[in-house]
């Protein structure tokens, strides 16, 4: 980690293109996925954020649609590191 404590963060093109794409589709709800990365092995103090998953554009997140789309993205790929809103 990073000398005092904070981390870094390097987002790939493609993770921050369908961040924004699924924003603007949906411009008048709130949107919300998750970051899947992982922490880089040259240095700890970064975290390399691979892809963006979208899950959902509404203001209404309830919980099990919510843990049933987390469960597939951890099984699809064990690395989430963030959640986007």
């Amino acid at each position: 980690m990073g000398g005092n404590g904070e981390l870094k963060y390097e987002i790939s093109q493609n993770a921050y293109i369908k961040l924004v794409l699924h924003s603007l589709r949906h411009k008048t709800a709130a949107v919300n996925g998750v970051l899947v990365g992982r922490i880089s092995p040259k240095d700890e103090g970064v975290v390399e954020i691979s892809d963006s998953v979208p899950l959902f554009h509404s203001n209404l997140a309830l919980l099990p649609p919510l843990e049933i789309s987390l469960i597939m993205v951890t099984l699809s790929s064990p690395s989430p590191v963030d959640f986007y809103i």
